[in-house]
């Protein structure tokens, strides 16, 4: 798809109340697996390497990280959002799913944030604030910048 493209979600059964449910980029199943695959070869460390030889040790990490790209990539064709009336649905989950509604009237903040890995490959990440939470409400990981800066002003303004 061209940059600043949407990626639908497949039609629901319901109906359409509201917009179309939108996906995340299609790289983000990847961004989510590099950040795992930092996690695993650190719990593997060094020790391992030591006992196991670095045949096996590389193996293991091959294993793992495709296991981190399949569930990642999983997640993401799970994960969708979209506003419907004054609140903002954030759906994600295989096993358990999981819908948050954030009402748009409670939105204290709204901000587009570019970790290291998301500026490397042009994406944004949209972090929520929500009055009365403790902490970031449904970050949307991750969008493109153009599309982060366009949702953002969007949920601003209604």
């Amino acid at each position: 798809m061209p940059p600043g493209a949407v990626y639908p979600w497949p039609a629901s059964p319901g109906g359409g109340d509201g917009e179309p449910r939108q996906r995340l980029h299609p790289l983000s199943p990847l961004l989510h697996g590099a950040k795992s695959l930092v996690v695993v070869i650190a719990g593997l460390s060094w020790s391992t390497l030591s006992r196991v030889g670095f045949g096996w040790f590389a193996a293991m990490v091959v294993v793992l990280a495709l296991g981190a790209t399949v569930l990642s990539v999983i997640s993401w064709y799970n994960t969708g959002y979209h506003v419907v009336g004054r609140e903002l649905r954030v759906h994600e989950g295989l096993l358990w799913r999981r819908t948050r509604a954030i009402p748009l009237e409670r939105l204290q903040a709204v901000e587009v944030v570019r970790p290291l890995l998301a500026q490397l490959t042009g994406l944004a990440e949209l972090r929520l604030e929500v009055v009365g939470g403790g902490k970031t409400e449904a970050p949307l990981a991750y969008l493109g910048v153009a599309d982060a800066a366009r949702l953002r002003e969007r949920l601003l303004t209604l």
